[in-house]
């Protein structure tokens, strides 16, 4: 998703069921000497609530040019006490002692979008001594769930791939090894009408994290639960709840539509589960790594992450290794070239131009030198 669109920003601003949460929330925190900040902010709606219910300074803090949507809802609402700045958290040069923080930087299952580290940074620099942020705690909850539709849909597929060709008219294909890179990849809304899920136990709290003290946006938690009815069992159903006030936000969706998504974590191979049995569940996720997740039974164990859904070569591997010694390839002198001409002395076609001349074998049109330019200007110029 690109948060620089103004339309992906409608299903949080008209998340009802989540807005009414921070707002009971800031009902019981603001007051007329309240500082806020609101970091990733967005098209401002929560800071703006905070600003409606009189705190005395708002600052909404979003990098993306939808920050100029904020700025015009806060004229046209009539609300003086906010001030807009674009920028990252971590770009951030005004003193700001914040009384509150507000973000929303809990992703899918809590780490996803690795947007946590950013809410620490914030919390050390501008909460002031006492202050609150919102939200102040997460959790993260599991359950084991039969999930038939889903699991043929987006697992199974892959593997009767020749059967689809057949029923629709099409040249016989062979697509079955893409079956295992699809059971370790993690999907996103499949828990509604199309794709019913069965809960086979009570959610489990896997996890939690104190969000005012924690250093690290990541964790591994095992959890032992025992089924509650029979059924197969395909995966494992995710969410996380935030701590906002005294009040804790379930992001499930079966506790009522929200912008969040729960998240279906498959098994390599589906399990014929009877009532009583006790499955023992692994959850790994450090900060910006990739999803791992071990399933037992019996002395059974099914090890999955994140990382096998790629069909990597040895050569990407080695490039993410924390001890290999980049070398900058041609395209990447390129781009040293474009920045350093940066100068303000010449305009962006006339820096085109002599980027092409300069690199003649990485560009083969002047549009894509263009847009390499155009691309820099945006994020560094």
């Amino acid at each position: 998703m690109s948060y620089s669109q103004v339309t992906s920003h409608r299903h949080m601003v008209f998340d009802a069921r989540r807005n009414a949460a921070y707002a009971r929330a800031l009902r019981e925190l603001v007051t007329p000497d309240s500082v806020v900040l609101d970091i990733g902010a967005g098209m401002g709606v929560l800071g703006l609530f905070a600003a409606r219910l009189g705190a005395r300074k708002v600052y909404l803090v979003e990098p993306e040019p939808v920050i100029e949507m904020a700025r015009q809802v806060a004229a046209d609402s009539g609300l003086a006490n906010v001030e807009c700045i674009r920028a990252s958290v971590e770009e951030l040069t005004v003193d700001i002692q914040a009384d509150i923080i507000i973000s929303v930087f809990t992703g899918n299952l809590l780490f996803g979008e690795d947007l946590l580290p950013s809410l620490f940074h914030a919390r050390d620099r501008f909460l002031a001594p006492g202050g609150t942020l919102l939200p102040d705690a997460a959790r993260v909850h599991v359950c084991p769930v039969s999930a038939p539709a889903a699991y043929a849909d987006h697992i199974e597929s892959w593997a009767g791939y020749a059967d689809f060709c057949a029923e629709s008219g099409l040249p016989a294909l062979d697509y079955s090894a893409v079956r295992p890179f699809a059971a370790n990849t993690l999907l996103y809304d499949v828990n509604g009408d199309k794709y019913p899920l069965n809960p086979l136990a009570e959610a489990a709290q896997l996890m939690q994290l104190d969000l005012a003290r924690a250093e690290q946006a990541g964790g591994k938690e095992t959890v032992s639960l025992e089924l509650e009815r029979s059924g197969i069992q395909h995966g494992w159903l995710g969410w996380f709840a935030m701590r906002l006030g005294a009040e804790w936000y379930d992001a499930s969706r079966t506790a009522g539509p929200t912008h969040w998504s729960d998240v279906f974590l498959p098994l390599l191979q589906p399990l014929s589960l009877a009532a009583g049995e006790r499955l023992e569940f692994t959850l790994s996720r450090p900060e910006n790594g990739e999803w791992s997740w071990v399933t037992r039974r019996a002395g059974a164990i099914q090890r999955q992450s994140s990382f096998l859904s790629m069909p990597l070569r040895p050569a990407d591997l080695i490039k993410q290794a924390d001890g290999h010694k980049p070398q900058l390839a041609e395209k990447g002198r390129a781009v040293v070239w474009a920045m350093s001409h940066m100068d303000g002395s010449r305009s962006t076609a006339e820096l085109a131009q002599a980027l092409i001349e300069a690199y003649p074998g990485v560009f083969a049109t002047e549009r894509e030198a263009l847009r390499l330019l155009r691309s820099l200007a945006r994020q560094f110029g």
